[in-house]
């Protein structure tokens, strides 16, 4: 028995259960993990799950939209746009349906709604938005009622998906990279916010990919090489910024060399060029400007010095945002420290990729009016994001890893701090928190309590309330004073039309300045989501 029994005194049979117990959960796993999934044997298998991990997400964002509310409140005043659109009444001017005695009112200086987004001409209020995303929308808006107005963003979102894994698979990317970039472009990046919101950004962005996809795959074929440069050049007529970011492509595509494929190459660019020049005519034709009514906030409005200011101030601010919500830029960094510093070039296409995305976040805030306004992450800066993901998705990891001087384990590391990181941010905090927020709480409270209410005059504080409440705009009246000495002008030209009462509502929770002896509250405060609102009647 002795014989048997270790000097520690367990039994030789004891190591050998514990060797087996080792081969069973640390050996066996390791290895199938090593022979299936990064060999590539189950990678398919992975990515089809991130796709559906991707559309089960995309749902749930949906799930919070609600009629007649938006998640900003210049998407209130597209839908103005939409339903003039849909009734035959155009997209130039706003159609004005309110009584004579309202617009005498509006004529005085109380009109609700200011520029940027309307501009007063002599033959109406003139739209500032371009109108393409608009017509488009109000036709699957006369098909499908409120829910047409979210299928181009959700279309437009699922079918970027589609085109960064093909293109990745097409550049020959492994399976298990092409995953990984799926899973950061959905769930760690605000892009997929966006595609639950009725805004242009994400056919802008799906648009402008078919730059990114020339640059890195440029097809043989000049006829599909034309089809690709139409399909960039129409980013144009959505954002103003997909100018600038085709630019940008355009002198990239200009001065590679593809010596195989000039005719392609040819065709994308006079296609390109020639979308954008129709644009430009159309913007002549119709407002008097080659940029559209944009192109005032960018060129009329301020001094050339002011402009260069601002736009360094805008520079820093998004950029800054970029790197917040999106930190896998930093990775972009570490492969722009090792071309620069140590010389060590990437390849080629990745250096056309580089130079167009920094060319756009150091140039372009220049010509921005404003550094994005209510938004999820800096929107003016969301076509960086795919050529982003792209890059990250073509570099090999150890030229990241010898720019951090870490081991490939420091590597997957950083990969696992941002990864947890932008999922907090990005899905927990933007979709389950903010946008459930600015589809519910925000302004619905609000809606539907001026709905309830038998008041046909409302006097609101600031512009933005008749936008968010764009849904019903053609059925009340509103009015904008801004403050205590409007509000004093306004009133008895309210009275002189026999009106004795009116709902007012304010983005501040305080009564209109010093007391009005003309007016009486009825209710006094009610907080409804963000807004204030009370009842007056005019003695």
């Amino acid at each position: 028995m002795s014989e048997k029994l270790s000097r520690s005194g367990q039994s030789p049979g004891y190591k050998i259960y514990v060797q087996r117990l080792l081969e069973v959960l640390v050996d066996r796993p390791y290895r199938f993990i090593l022979e299936n999934v990064i060999k590539g044997h189950l990678s398919k298998w992975l990515v089809y799950a991130v796709y559906g991990l991707a559309v089960a997400y995309l749902v749930f964002l949906a799930s919070s939209i609600q009629p007649d509310i938006f998640y900003s409140g210049d998407a209130g005043l597209k839908f103005i746009i939409v339903k003039q659109i849909h009734s035959g009444e155009g997209f130039k001017y706003l159609t004005l349906h309110q009584p004579a005695w309202v617009q005498e009112i509006w004529n005085k200086g109380f009109f609700p709604l200011n520029k940027p987004f309307l501009y007063p001409s002599p033959q109406g209020y003139l739209f500032s938005f371009p109108p393409a995303f608009e017509v488009v929308s109000a036709f699957f808006y006369g098909k499908l009622g409120n829910a047409g107005l979210y299928v181009i963003p959700i279309a437009s979102t699922l079918l970027l998906w589609i085109w960064v894994g093909v293109l990745l698979y097409k550049s020959g990317t492994s399976l298990n990279k092409i995953a990984l970039a799926i899973f950061i472009l959905v769930f760690c990046s605000p892009l997929t916010i966006y595609g639950a919101t009725y805004w242009e950004h994400m056919p802008m962005v799906l648009l402008l990919f078919s730059g990114i996809a020339f640059i890195v795959n440029p097809p043989e074929n000049a006829w599909i090489g034309a089809v690709m440069g139409a399909i960039c050049g129409l980013a144009v007529w959505l954002r103003p910024e997909a100018l600038s970011m085709n630019i940008f492509y355009a002198l990239t595509i200009v001065f590679s060399n593809y010596k195989e494929k000039q005719s392609s190459k040819r065709g994308f660019l006079i296609m390109l060029l020639a979308i954008t020049l129709v644009f430009f005519a159309f913007n002549k034709e119709v407002y008097g400007s080659f940029f559209g009514l944009h192109g005032y906030q960018i060129f009329q409005d301020h001094t050339f010095w002011y402009k260069i200011l601002r736009g360094f101030k805008f520079g820093w601010v998004l950029n800054w945002m970029l790197v917040q919500i999106f930190p896998f830029c930093l990775l972009i960094v570490f492969i722009l420290y090792r071309w620069v510093i140590h010389h060590k070039a990437p390849d080629r296409v990745i250096q056309n990729l580089l130079l167009s995305t920094m060319a756009f976040s150091i140039l372009t805030p220049a010509f921005f009016p404003n550094a994005g306004g209510g938004q999820w992450g800096p929107r003016y800066f969301l076509p960086l994001i795919p050529p982003m993901v792209v890059i990250l998705a073509l570099t090999d990891e150890r030229t990241i890893t010898k720019a951090i001087k870490r081991s490939v384990w420091g590597y997957y590391g950083l990969m696992l701090a941002l990864i947890i990181y932008s999922l907090y941010l990005n899905v927990f905090i933007g979709g389950q928190i903010k946008l459930r927020e600015r589809y519910s709480d925000r302004i619905t409270p609000a809606l539907n309590y001026v709905k309830q209410q038998k008041e046909q005059v409302i006097v609101v504080n600031s512009d933005f309330i008749p936008m968010e409440m764009g849904a019903i705009f053609n059925e009340k009246n509103f009015f904008l004073a801004e403050n205590n000495r409007e509000l004093n002008e306004l009133i008895p030209l309210l009275k002189q039309q026999g009106q004795e009462r009116f709902l007012y509502i304010s983005d501040k929770d305080e009564t209109p300045g010093p007391p009005n002896l003309l007016l009486t509250s009825q209710t006094g405060y009610v907080k409804k989501g963000i807004y204030f609102i009370t009842e007056y009647t005019i003695e």
